[in-house]
Protein backbone atom coordinates (compact mmCIF):
# COMPACT_ATOMS: atom_id res chain seq x y z
CA UNK A 1 0.00 0.00 0.00
CA UNK A 2 1.23 3.40 -0.91
CA UNK A 3 1.80 4.84 2.60
CA UNK A 4 3.59 1.74 4.01
CA UNK A 5 5.80 2.05 1.31
CA UNK A 6 6.17 5.60 1.79
CA UNK A 7 6.91 4.60 5.81
CA UNK A 8 9.64 1.48 4.87
CA UNK A 9 10.96 4.41 2.30
CA UNK A 10 12.14 6.84 5.34
CA UNK A 11 13.62 3.60 7.65
CA UNK A 12 15.60 2.36 4.19
CA UNK A 13 16.49 6.35 4.06
CA UNK A 14 17.92 6.45 7.56
CA UNK A 15 19.96 3.39 7.03
CA UNK A 16 21.87 4.60 4.24
CA UNK A 17 22.37 7.74 6.24
CA UNK A 18 23.64 5.83 8.92
CA UNK A 19 25.73 3.88 6.75
CA UNK A 20 27.30 6.93 5.31
CA UNK A 21 27.59 8.54 8.41
CA UNK A 22 29.55 5.80 10.14
CA UNK A 23 32.00 5.95 6.93
CA UNK A 24 33.06 9.85 6.88
CA UNK A 25 33.38 9.41 10.77
CA UNK A 26 35.63 5.97 10.11
CA UNK A 27 37.80 8.19 7.56
CA UNK A 28 37.74 10.85 9.90
CA UNK A 29 39.82 8.53 12.07
CA UNK A 30 42.36 8.26 9.50
CA UNK A 31 42.78 11.67 8.91
CA UNK A 32 44.09 11.63 12.90
CA UNK A 33 46.36 9.51 12.58
CA UNK A 34 50.11 11.80 12.79
CA UNK A 35 51.95 8.89 10.35
CA UNK A 36 51.44 6.91 7.97
CA UNK A 37 52.38 4.04 9.34
CA UNK A 38 49.25 4.11 11.86
CA UNK A 39 47.17 3.67 9.04
CA UNK A 40 45.26 0.46 9.47
CA UNK A 41 42.24 -1.45 10.26
CA UNK A 42 41.75 -1.79 14.32
CA UNK A 43 38.84 -2.36 16.46
CA UNK A 44 39.26 0.57 17.74
CA UNK A 45 38.87 3.23 15.01
CA UNK A 46 35.74 1.29 13.92
CA UNK A 47 34.10 1.66 17.91
CA UNK A 48 34.93 5.23 17.60
CA UNK A 49 33.19 5.49 14.52
CA UNK A 50 29.94 3.76 15.54
CA UNK A 51 30.38 5.86 19.19
CA UNK A 52 30.32 8.92 16.98
CA UNK A 53 27.28 7.80 14.96
CA UNK A 54 25.33 6.84 17.87
CA UNK A 55 23.74 10.34 18.47
CA UNK A 56 22.71 10.97 15.19
CA UNK A 57 21.40 7.77 14.46
CA UNK A 58 19.34 8.21 18.34
CA UNK A 59 18.18 11.75 17.14
CA UNK A 60 16.58 10.19 13.39
CA UNK A 61 14.63 7.67 15.26
CA UNK A 62 13.32 9.64 17.48
CA UNK A 63 12.12 12.16 14.93
CA UNK A 64 10.93 9.32 12.84
CA UNK A 65 8.76 7.64 15.81
CA UNK A 66 6.92 10.89 16.48
CA UNK A 67 6.42 10.72 13.12
CA UNK A 68 4.65 7.81 12.85
CA UNK A 69 3.30 7.59 16.60
CA UNK A 70 -0.68 8.33 15.69
CA UNK A 71 -1.19 4.36 14.76
CA UNK A 72 -4.62 5.12 14.48
CA UNK A 73 -4.20 7.48 11.23
CA UNK A 74 -1.86 5.49 9.59
CA UNK A 75 -4.68 2.74 10.06
CA UNK A 76 -7.18 4.75 8.53
CA UNK A 77 -5.00 5.73 5.55
CA UNK A 78 -4.20 2.15 5.25
CA UNK A 79 -8.10 1.31 5.46
CA UNK A 80 -8.61 3.65 2.73
CA UNK A 81 -5.89 2.56 0.03
CA UNK A 82 -7.49 -0.81 0.83
CA UNK A 83 -10.91 0.09 -0.15
CA UNK A 84 -9.74 2.27 -3.01
CA UNK A 85 -7.93 -0.18 -4.51
CA UNK A 86 -10.55 -2.81 -4.13
CA UNK A 87 -13.59 -0.79 -5.62
CA UNK A 88 -14.94 1.57 -3.28
CA UNK A 89 -16.79 4.70 -4.91
CA UNK A 90 -16.28 6.93 -1.78
CA UNK A 91 -14.52 6.65 1.67
CA UNK A 92 -16.85 8.08 4.55
CA UNK A 93 -15.45 9.60 7.63
CA UNK A 94 -16.75 9.49 10.80
CA UNK A 95 -16.81 12.08 13.30
CA UNK A 96 -15.96 10.91 16.82
CA UNK A 97 -18.17 7.91 16.64
CA UNK A 98 -19.80 6.62 20.27
CA UNK A 99 -18.38 10.04 21.25
CA UNK A 100 -15.09 9.34 21.24
CA UNK A 101 -12.14 11.80 20.88
CA UNK A 102 -10.57 11.24 17.27
CA UNK A 103 -8.92 13.35 14.78
CA UNK A 104 -11.10 15.74 13.22
CA UNK A 105 -12.60 14.27 10.09
CA UNK A 106 -12.05 17.24 7.70
CA UNK A 107 -8.65 16.80 7.87
CA UNK A 108 -8.99 13.05 7.44
CA UNK A 109 -11.18 13.37 4.04
CA UNK A 110 -8.55 15.93 2.85
CA UNK A 111 -5.49 13.50 3.53
CA UNK A 112 -7.36 10.80 1.49
CA UNK A 113 -8.80 12.49 -1.27
CA UNK A 114 -5.17 14.22 -2.13
CA UNK A 115 -3.23 10.64 -1.50
CA UNK A 116 -5.83 8.26 -3.36
CA UNK A 117 -7.91 10.66 -5.67
CA UNK A 118 -11.07 9.15 -4.45
CA UNK A 119 -14.04 11.14 -2.95
CA UNK A 120 -15.02 11.23 0.43
CA UNK A 121 -18.27 12.28 2.72
CA UNK A 122 -18.03 13.61 5.57
CA UNK A 123 -19.47 13.20 8.91
CA UNK A 124 -21.18 16.39 10.19
CA UNK A 125 -22.66 16.25 13.55
CA UNK A 126 -24.91 18.81 15.20
CA UNK A 127 -23.99 17.98 18.40
CA UNK A 128 -21.33 20.30 20.46
CA UNK A 129 -21.40 23.30 17.65
CA UNK A 130 -23.22 26.65 18.11
CA UNK A 131 -23.97 28.59 14.93
CA UNK A 132 -20.84 29.94 14.79
CA UNK A 133 -18.39 26.77 14.62
CA UNK A 134 -21.01 24.84 12.25
CA UNK A 135 -20.38 27.38 9.39
CA UNK A 136 -17.20 28.10 9.66
CA UNK A 137 -16.30 24.17 10.00
CA UNK A 138 -18.13 24.13 7.02
CA UNK A 139 -16.15 26.79 5.37
CA UNK A 140 -13.27 25.27 6.22
CA UNK A 141 -14.07 21.69 4.79
CA UNK A 142 -15.40 23.20 1.72
CA UNK A 143 -11.85 24.93 1.17
CA UNK A 144 -10.38 21.81 1.64
CA UNK A 145 -11.94 20.51 -1.22
CA UNK A 146 -14.80 18.36 0.50
CA UNK A 147 -18.16 18.52 -1.16
CA UNK A 148 -19.92 15.63 -0.04
CA UNK A 149 -21.36 16.32 3.26
CA UNK A 150 -23.26 13.69 6.06
CA UNK A 151 -25.62 15.95 8.39
CA UNK A 152 -26.81 13.40 12.04
CA UNK A 153 -27.38 14.35 15.31
CA UNK A 154 -24.17 12.50 16.76
CA UNK A 155 -23.82 10.61 19.85
CA UNK A 156 -24.19 12.47 23.16
CA UNK A 157 -21.22 12.94 24.92
CA UNK A 158 -22.31 11.34 27.79
CA UNK A 159 -21.66 7.76 26.36
CA UNK A 160 -18.47 8.71 25.42
CA UNK A 161 -14.54 9.67 26.97
CA UNK A 162 -15.59 12.93 27.96
CA UNK A 163 -19.07 12.57 29.48
CA UNK A 164 -19.23 16.15 31.24
CA UNK A 165 -18.43 17.91 27.76
CA UNK A 166 -20.76 20.20 26.41
CA UNK A 167 -23.73 18.53 24.32
CA UNK A 168 -25.48 21.76 23.21
CA UNK A 169 -26.57 22.44 19.43
CA UNK A 170 -28.01 25.44 17.71
CA UNK A 171 -29.40 23.25 15.33
CA UNK A 172 -31.09 19.68 14.00
CA UNK A 173 -30.22 17.53 11.51
CA UNK A 174 -33.00 19.44 9.30
CA UNK A 175 -32.44 22.93 10.33
CA UNK A 176 -28.31 22.32 9.14
CA UNK A 177 -29.10 20.34 5.81
CA UNK A 178 -31.58 23.58 4.95
CA UNK A 179 -28.80 26.11 6.06
CA UNK A 180 -26.01 24.27 3.97
CA UNK A 181 -28.98 24.05 0.58
CA UNK A 182 -30.79 27.15 1.02
CA UNK A 183 -28.06 29.07 2.50
CA UNK A 184 -24.42 28.10 1.63
CA UNK A 185 -24.91 26.83 -1.61
CA UNK A 186 -26.85 30.30 -2.56
CA UNK A 187 -24.31 31.93 -1.56
CA UNK A 188 -24.95 32.94 2.26
CA UNK A 189 -24.71 32.48 5.86
CA UNK A 190 -27.57 31.98 8.58
CA UNK A 191 -27.68 35.72 8.87
CA UNK A 192 -28.12 36.08 5.28
CA UNK A 193 -25.05 37.62 4.66
CA UNK A 194 -22.91 36.63 2.29
CA UNK A 195 -20.19 34.70 2.08
CA UNK A 196 -18.69 34.82 -1.27
CA UNK A 197 -18.15 31.99 -3.81
CA UNK A 198 -21.86 29.35 -2.87
CA UNK A 199 -20.67 26.19 -2.03
CA UNK A 200 -21.63 23.45 -3.68
CA UNK A 201 -22.34 20.15 -1.29
CA UNK A 202 -23.99 17.01 -1.64
CA UNK A 203 -25.69 16.88 1.53
CA UNK A 204 -26.97 13.32 3.19
CA UNK A 205 -28.90 12.55 5.96
CA UNK A 206 -29.95 9.61 8.25
CA UNK A 207 -32.17 7.02 8.45
CA UNK A 208 -33.51 3.99 10.13
CA UNK A 209 -35.23 1.64 8.26
CA UNK A 210 -35.93 -0.69 11.13
CA UNK A 211 -36.66 1.82 13.17
CA UNK A 212 -39.74 0.76 16.61
CA UNK A 213 -41.41 3.80 16.12
CA UNK A 214 -42.65 3.97 11.88
CA UNK A 215 -44.35 7.12 11.97
CA UNK A 216 -41.83 8.97 14.23
CA UNK A 217 -38.99 8.29 11.48
CA UNK A 218 -41.35 8.79 8.61
CA UNK A 219 -41.89 12.24 9.50
CA UNK A 220 -38.29 13.08 10.41
CA UNK A 221 -37.44 11.86 7.16
CA UNK A 222 -39.96 13.94 5.30
CA UNK A 223 -38.75 16.85 7.37
CA UNK A 224 -35.11 15.91 6.25
CA UNK A 225 -35.86 15.72 2.55
CA UNK A 226 -37.92 18.68 2.15
CA UNK A 227 -34.94 20.50 3.65
CA UNK A 228 -32.90 19.08 0.69
CA UNK A 229 -31.24 16.17 1.26
CA UNK A 230 -29.74 14.79 -1.50
CA UNK A 231 -28.92 11.13 -0.75
CA UNK A 232 -29.79 8.69 2.52
CA UNK A 233 -27.19 6.35 4.46
CA UNK A 234 -29.18 3.75 6.73
CA UNK A 235 -27.94 2.40 10.16
CA UNK A 236 -26.61 -1.39 9.37
CA UNK A 237 -29.80 -3.50 8.44
CA UNK A 238 -29.33 -7.52 9.10
CA UNK A 239 -33.09 -7.99 8.73
CA UNK A 240 -33.97 -7.09 5.14
CA UNK A 241 -37.75 -8.17 5.56
CA UNK A 242 -38.26 -5.97 7.81
CA UNK A 243 -37.49 -2.67 5.68
CA UNK A 244 -40.60 -3.15 3.66
CA UNK A 245 -43.10 -1.91 6.57
CA UNK A 246 -41.18 1.24 6.24
CA UNK A 247 -40.91 2.18 2.64
CA UNK A 248 -44.55 0.92 2.57
CA UNK A 249 -45.32 3.34 5.38
CA UNK A 250 -43.91 5.90 3.81
CA UNK A 251 -45.73 5.58 1.06
CA UNK A 252 -48.61 5.63 2.92
CA UNK A 253 -48.14 9.20 4.34
CA UNK A 254 -46.06 10.87 1.90
CA UNK A 255 -45.25 9.30 -1.68
CA UNK A 256 -42.63 7.13 -2.74
CA UNK A 257 -38.98 7.79 -1.92
CA UNK A 258 -36.90 9.73 -4.78
CA UNK A 259 -34.00 10.03 -3.42
CA UNK A 260 -30.81 7.18 -3.14
CA UNK A 261 -31.23 4.93 -0.60
CA UNK A 262 -27.27 3.52 0.56
CA UNK A 263 -28.19 0.82 3.15
CA UNK A 264 -25.70 0.15 5.91
CA UNK A 265 -24.38 -3.00 6.14
CA UNK A 266 -21.78 -4.18 8.77
CA UNK A 267 -19.75 -7.42 7.69
CA UNK A 268 -19.22 -9.07 11.28
CA UNK A 269 -16.28 -10.92 12.22
CA UNK A 270 -17.17 -13.27 15.27
CA UNK A 271 -19.75 -14.08 17.74
CA UNK A 272 -18.38 -11.74 20.05
CA UNK A 273 -18.95 -8.81 17.90
CA UNK A 274 -22.54 -9.58 16.61
CA UNK A 275 -23.10 -9.96 20.59
CA UNK A 276 -21.80 -6.84 21.35
CA UNK A 277 -23.65 -4.76 18.64
CA UNK A 278 -26.73 -6.87 19.43
CA UNK A 279 -26.89 -5.88 22.94
CA UNK A 280 -24.96 -2.22 23.32
CA UNK A 281 -25.38 -0.38 19.72
CA UNK A 282 -29.44 1.07 19.69
CA UNK A 283 -30.91 0.58 16.04
CA UNK A 284 -28.94 -2.62 15.70
CA UNK A 285 -30.39 -6.06 16.05
CA UNK A 286 -29.33 -9.26 14.82
CA UNK A 287 -31.50 -12.55 14.25
CA UNK A 288 -30.42 -15.32 15.89
CA UNK A 289 -29.63 -17.25 12.85
CA UNK A 290 -27.03 -14.94 12.04
CA UNK A 291 -25.73 -15.10 15.95
CA UNK A 292 -25.72 -19.32 15.19
CA UNK A 293 -24.07 -19.18 11.74
CA UNK A 294 -21.03 -17.44 13.58
CA UNK A 295 -20.47 -19.47 16.82
CA UNK A 296 -20.43 -22.67 14.08
CA UNK A 297 -17.67 -21.10 12.03
CA UNK A 298 -15.76 -20.99 15.04
CA UNK A 299 -11.95 -19.38 13.49
CA UNK A 300 -13.47 -18.96 9.66
CA UNK A 301 -15.89 -16.85 11.64
CA UNK A 302 -14.70 -13.54 9.49
CA UNK A 303 -15.01 -15.35 6.13
CA UNK A 304 -18.66 -16.45 7.04
CA UNK A 305 -19.24 -12.80 8.16
CA UNK A 306 -18.17 -11.84 4.38
CA UNK A 307 -20.75 -14.12 3.05
CA UNK A 308 -23.66 -12.73 5.60
CA UNK A 309 -23.12 -9.28 4.29
CA UNK A 310 -22.82 -10.19 0.64
CA UNK A 311 -26.10 -12.19 1.20
CA UNK A 312 -27.83 -9.44 2.66
CA UNK A 313 -26.82 -7.23 -0.15
CA UNK A 314 -27.79 -9.47 -2.51
CA UNK A 315 -31.62 -9.27 -1.19
CA UNK A 316 -31.47 -5.78 -1.20
CA UNK A 317 -30.65 -5.21 -4.57
CA UNK A 318 -34.03 -4.11 -6.04
CA UNK A 319 -34.60 -1.01 -4.06
CA UNK A 320 -31.16 0.06 -2.67
CA UNK A 321 -29.79 2.78 -4.23
CA UNK A 322 -26.04 1.60 -3.06
CA UNK A 323 -24.56 0.15 0.17
CA UNK A 324 -23.09 2.04 2.69
CA UNK A 325 -20.17 -0.42 4.48
CA UNK A 326 -19.19 0.24 8.02
CA UNK A 327 -15.69 -1.55 8.92
CA UNK A 328 -15.64 -2.41 12.57
CA UNK A 329 -12.27 -2.00 14.61
CA UNK A 330 -10.49 -1.49 12.06
CA UNK A 331 -11.20 -4.66 10.25
CA UNK A 332 -11.18 -2.37 6.33
CA UNK A 333 -9.80 -5.74 4.89
CA UNK A 334 -13.55 -7.34 5.58
CA UNK A 335 -14.93 -4.75 4.01
CA UNK A 336 -12.58 -4.53 0.83
CA UNK A 337 -13.75 -8.45 0.28
CA UNK A 338 -17.14 -7.37 0.57
CA UNK A 339 -16.77 -4.98 -2.28
CA UNK A 340 -14.87 -7.36 -4.47
CA UNK A 341 -17.19 -10.23 -3.59
CA UNK A 342 -20.36 -7.55 -5.15
CA UNK A 343 -18.37 -6.47 -7.87
CA UNK A 344 -17.61 -9.81 -9.37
Amino acid sequence: MKHDKMQSMHWHLLLLMGAIHFLLMYALMYAMVDRFANVFMNLNQVYMAGIMTAPMLILEVALMGSMYANKRALAILAGASLLAEAGADVINVADSPMARMRMSPWAVCSVIQREFNIETVLHFPTRGRNLLRVQGDLLAAHALGIRNVFVVMGDPTEIGDYPDAMDDYDLVPSGLIKLIKEGFNVGVDHAGVEIGQPTSFFVGCALNLTAPDLDLEVKNLRRKIKAGADFILTQPVFQPFLVEPFLKRYTELSSPIEIPILVGVLPLFSPRHAAFLHNEVPGIEIPEEIHARLKKAGESAPQVGIRIATELIDQMRSWASGIYLMPAFNRYDLAAEVIEAVNK
